[in-house]
């Protein structure tokens, strides 16, 4: 059974991961409004194979309720179909922490940011295979 929880260890909270995720990402890739950065954390400590953190800008979005809406947003569209990627993070045996960026310049309908941010999971999910 698929699990649809977005637990604590699946958030990046980690300091020290954060500031590695911002300095030393790898190269990210764009999607529409979206921008994914990654690492792979050099400790062994992560419990979860991704942890994530969504980031919405303060200089696009002055409102915090407009960067809280799109962040929950978008955390509800991972929670739901985050499966795949981590079936193949599983599979390869990697952890990661990824960045999810919100650059839209406005903020869009809920279906259009759902397709988009599924197939780009999906992109990131692929590229893991490919790279080893």
């Amino acid at each position: 059974m698929e699990e649809y929880k977005l637990t604590k260890a699946e958030r990046l909270s980690n300091r020290s991961h954060i500031d590695a995720l911002f300095k030393k990402g790898n190269p990210s890739f764009h999607a529409a409004p979206f921008r994914f950065v990654w690492i792979k954390p050099e400790t062994s400590e992560v419990d979860s194979f991704c942890q994530i953190i969504i980031i919405c800008p303060k200089k696009r979005y002055k409102r915090a309720h407009t960067r809280n809406r799109i962040r929950r947003q978008i955390r509800e569209i991972y929670r739901q179909n985050k499966n795949p990627l981590l079936e193949k993070l599983k599979s390869v045996n990697n952890k990661i922490a990824l960045g999810i960026f919100y650059q839209g310049a406005d903020e869009m309908d809920f279906q259009i940011t759902k397709d988009i941010f599924v197939s780009a999971l999906l992109k990131l999910a692929s590229n893991f295979e490919k790279n080893t």
